[in-house]
């Protein structure tokens, strides 16, 4: 087993939702669809995230925001919550 000299946080879903500033059901859903960082099991009803992680993640978002790049992906296509977000990034009309 390797030891790593830097401590390992590990973040419970509240903190989570606190970082990124998503929900609950949208967390699960980006995990669901390879777009967030997996939690790991910390029991038999807890899970919770590293920390390095979500940092991670947050990093990414706020370097592709930055760059100009847009995030798309299977993320956006499945949750209903982004469907207005994306019809507007599209340009498309709002309503159908």
């Amino acid at each position: 087993m390797t030891v790593s000299n830097t401590s390992t946080r590990i973040l419970r879903l509240p903190d989570v939702k606190n970082r990124t500033g998503l929900s609950r059901s949208t967390i699960y859903a980006l995990v669901k669809n390879g777009s967030f960082p997996k939690y790991i099991s910390l029991g038999v009803r807890s899970v919770g995230w590293l920390e390095s992680e979500i940092e991670a993640w947050i990093e990414a978002r706020i370097n592709a925001s930055r760059s100009g790049q847009q995030i798309r992906g299977k993320s956006y296509d499945v949750l209903p919550s982004t469907v207005f977000i994306n019809t507007i990034q599209s340009g498309a009309p709002l309503s159908e």
